[in-house]
């Protein structure tokens, strides 16, 4: 998720729960070397800054700019317990950057014309019209850039808060209609649809309905035929697994220095769904990220429109968001992606456009970092067009 979880932490402290070992799948990753690459100092150096600076387990960064090769290099470890190091293709929870994928399939739906960006929620999904207020004026557009004003229990609600922690195993298995009638359902408006922003997994939670209900399947299999098997990204999945080489997450519980494993809860709050639900690793998040921003999987008039921040007269990164992309300004250079953002773990995928470069960061520990290094990388060499590497 976007936020973090500052209610979910204070209701940890007073909450005893048990967190249950995943079950194999697959085999375990192995590390690649990096060490030839022109820039590896450079970006092992800001790496290994990062790591030691969120005293996360273990973190991933992967760099990709036209005219280099592309970068990535990991360290610590994804499992505590085990101690197994984190490798450059360790799988984790991305999070919010899930958005970005879901938002693209929507677009691809109205390219399709399927569906419209004016079509309203009372008319997609008339069983929730009468639960939600302002339905009928709730439009896919204000759904995928948070104008609709519905509520966001994942962030706002303390019932929500308390059920996750208290049996995260049944709340996992609850469906979206499930969600939407306990902790939805019945509540007010933040405001009038389109008159502000305010973000919203909610919004995500019927834009996934609306896409199933559309295409008459669910949304995993949507993004695995649409997008995941024509990129040939074996790593990438939205549906609900047990996946023991998914990177574990961990958070600090109040004034105690001991980390806490978490995933039990990461994963009731997010797997499957299109708020956040997409595991994937450091390369396959770049090569979606590099198809979407180079025009392959929606059209270059589509991408504009998503890139674009659609509430007028917003100044700053708070409220800076296109159609499921979070845009910011970092220091004088525009950056396009995600954070996605949980108790036990932070994502970030940002493209910056005026140096085609890319950068993917992934730590095991949840809250914020800094990360104002983004901006040096982005800036830090002139491009090479004589370096025959891969590209963004």
């Amino acid at each position: 998720m976007k936020k973090i979880k500052s209610l979910f932490i204070t209701l940890l402290c007073v909450a005893v729960v048990s967190c249950s070992k995943d079950s194999q799948t697959g085999d375990e990753p192995v590390r690649d070397n990096y060490d030839l690459h022109p820039y590896n100092s450079m970006y092992s150096t800001m790496l290994n800054r990062y790591y030691q600076n969120t005293q996360a387990p273990g973190a991933i960064m992967l760099v990709s700019r036209l005219g280099q090769s592309v970068w990535i290099g990991s360290r610590g470890v994804y499992d505590m317990d085990l101690e197994i190091d984190m490798t450059n293709t360790t799988r984790f929870r991305t999070g919010s950057i899930t958005k970005v994928y879901v938002a693209a399939y929507i677009l691809h739906l109205i390219e399709q014309r399927k569906l419209n960006l004016n079509d309203q929620l009372s008319e997609l999904l008339p069983e929730v019209a009468e639960m939600i207020p302002g339905s009928a004026e709730i439009t896919v557009k204000q759904l995928l850039s948070h104008m609709s004003g519905i509520v966001d229990p994942s962030n706002e609600s303390s019932l929500y808060t308390y059920d996750l922690i208290s049996d995260p195993v049944t709340f996992r298995k609850l469906s979206i209609y499930e969600l939407l009638d306990r902790y939805v359902y019945g509540n007010s408006l933040h405001f009038a649809p389109g008159t502000q922003y305010q973000y919203s997994n909610t919004g995500y939670w019927l834009l996934q309905l609306i896409a199933e209900k559309t295409m008459n399947n669910n949304l995993p299999d949507l993004l695995k035929t649409t997008f995941f098997d024509r990129l040939n990204l074996k790593n990438t999945y939205l549906d609900s697994r047990n996946d023991e080489y998914v990177s574990k997450g961990y958070a600090t519980v109040q004034h105690n220095t001991d980390l806490m494993e978490v995933s039990a809860y990461d994963k009731a709050d997010s797997d499957g769904k299109a708020s956040g639900g997409i595991v994937s690793t450091t390369e396959e998040i770049s090569i979606f990220m590099t198809a979407l921003f180079r025009g392959r999987l929606i059209s270059p008039q589509m991408l504009e429109h998503m890139k674009k921040s659609q509430l007028p007269g917003c100044e700053t990164d708070d409220c800076r968001y296109g159609l499921g992309l979070e845009i910011w300004n970092v220091n004088g250079l525009t950056g396009v992606g995600h954070n996605g953002s949980s108790v036990g773990y932070e994502t970030n995928a940002v493209y910056f456009d005026a140096t085609q470069t890319l950068i993917v960061l992934f730590k095991n520990k949840g809250g914020g970092s800094d990360k104002s290094f983004f901006y040096d990388i982005a800036k830090a060499y002139e491009i090479n067009d004589d370096d025959p590497g891969n590209t963004v």
